[in-house]
């Protein structure tokens, strides 16, 4: 049996060197770009020019930057769900500190109709357990470094966020390709963030929801980043909203991911049953960057005094809005058509705590001598 497979495999081998033979380099390449990641980690056993090309940096951003929709590519719309369950609490910048872990869960779903599971991500030693399992496939993982900046944990022995804290806001870049963080200095303008608060990532641009405090008053803004140019900057909120200590907001990104969206409720610390305590209220940026085309799509209200919304995760291609509801003693993550106003249970349940992002595999540490392979 094993000599029959080893011919088989063989005659496919053979068939693939005549492939690479008889076509164009760059025909080939035009091809291979198109395939999902781990197709391509499966080409580059194919043959040496293959795998040249694959793991070339060129390639490997061209692959990244692509935008185009191929049919039949299951991989193109993911999306990350990152779940607790377990007890919490909050401090008072509303930052979250989740206790006594019973459960927690990295699963990446595709986002389509069925919302079905693609895989569930597994950290590098727990996947070392599983070492030898086929049908996990390789991955590569990098340890960062501790950055330069830290911050108190009140109280908590450990914690982390992708955000700032206290004044004044200091930043630093991690590079893969140094390996090492970069101070930028103090952010400007200055500003507090809940580090539970939701990133949207625009246009090459990562996005905040912040609060700036001054002696005469308190006003919310939405704090930017450009990676390219590594700059600050700001985008001002709806006139509409006014700061207020009970409330709660969440950013996602809008309009097939060209534009942001902004979520409004109360914060979780103040929230009660009932209609009033849970009232949603989803915002959109029609035109990215102009102020003047924030719209309001839909203020929402529970379908009855035991329900509440815990949180808006992320706006789905389709258009919908993932929900983390709360209706008697069980949680429930749905999805909600704005137009029907409809929910559709994803039978996900049971978590205290969930977030929500677009997810997007690459080749990026194919190469990098300190990844380590899992």
């Amino acid at each position: 049996m094993d000599n029959i497979q080893d011919i088989t495999q063989g005659i496919q081998e053979m068939k693939f060197e005549v492939i690479a033979r008889s076509l164009p380099e760059e025909i080939i390449q035009h091809i291979l770009i198109r395939l999902p990641v781990k197709s391509l980690i499966k080409c580059t056993s194919v043959c040496k020019t293959w795998r040249s090309m694959i793991i070339n940096q060129s390639f490997i951003r061209a692959h990244l930057s692509t935008t185009v929709d191929f049919a039949n590519q299951n991989d193109v719309d993911l999306l990350l769900l990152h779940r607790i369950s377990g007890s919490s609490s909050r401090n008072n910048y509303q930052n979250t500190f989740i206790h006594k872990v019973e459960d927690e869960v990295h699963s990446v779903h595709h986002d389509k109709q069925a919302f079905d599971e693609y895989s569930e991500i597994e950290f590098p030693i727990a996947a070392k357990k599983n070492y030898g399992n086929s049908h996990i496939p390789i991955k590569k993982s990098v340890t960062l470094p501790k950055p330069g900046i830290t911050f108190p944990t009140q109280g908590v022995k450990d914690g982390a966020s992708i955000g700032f804290d206290g004044t004044p806001t200091l930043a630093e870049v991690y590079s893969l390709a140094t390996g090492t963080w970069r101070s930028l200095g103090c952010v400007s303008p200055a500003c507090l963030i809940d580090k539970a608060a939701s990133t949207a990532f625009v246009n090459g641009v990562l996005h905040w929801p912040v609060v700036c405090q001054t002696d005469v008053d308190s006003y919310y803004f939405i704090l930017t980043f450009d990676l390219g140019k590594e700059v600050f900057s700001q985008i001002p909120m709806p006139k509409i909203i006014q700061w207020n200590f009970k409330l709660g907001l969440q950013l996602s990104v809008s309009d097939n991911r060209k534009s942001i969206a902004l979520f409004m409720m109360p914060n979780n610390l103040f929230m009660d049953y009932g209609r009033e305590d849970s009232v949603l209220d989803i915002w959109v940026m029609k035109e990215y960057g102009r102020e003047e085309s924030w719209t309001k799509l839909i203020t929402l209200n529970p379908q009855g005094p035991e329900t509440i919304f815990l949180s808006a995760l992320c706006f789905r291609k389709s258009g919908e809005v993932l929900l983390l509801l709360k209706e008697k003693e069980k949680q429930e993550l749905v999805s909600l058509d704005l137009v029907s106003k409809q929910f559709k249970l994803l039978r996900i349940s049971g978590y205290k705590y969930c977030t929500g992002h677009f997810y997007k595999e690459s080749l990026l540490l194919l190469d990098n001598s300190d990844a380590e392979s899992y």
